[in-house]
């Protein structure tokens, strides 16, 4: 038995066939490798485009928070002025 498979080993059809098998899980497995390595640089590059959304979107939230507090501000001077104006009609 040992030796039917001691001479197995030494056939060089045997041999050629493991080379090829080899040679085709290390192109798979290369491919896979680099099917990988695209997808993870894709979804990076995803990843990177949403942050850079949200950020800007933070920008424009800020200016218009900006905004609203100052009409707020605004509104309340227009209204402290009316009533100042209204309180001196009224002391007449």
């Amino acid at each position: 038995m040992f030796q039917a498979e001691l001479e197995k080993h030494h056939d060089v059809n045997y041999m050629s066939n493991l080379e090829i098998n080899y040679a085709k899980v290390k192109g798979d497995l290369m491919s896979y490798k680099m099917e990988s390595q695209k997808s993870l640089t894709e979804h990076t590059q995803e990843i990177n485009d949403l942050n850079q959304m949200i950020s800007e979107m933070k920008k424009d939230l800020l200016a218009h928070q900006e905004t609203i507090s100052i009409m707020s501000q605004q509104k309340d001077d227009q209204t402290k002025a009316y009533k100042t104006r209204e309180d001196k009609e009224i002391e007449k």
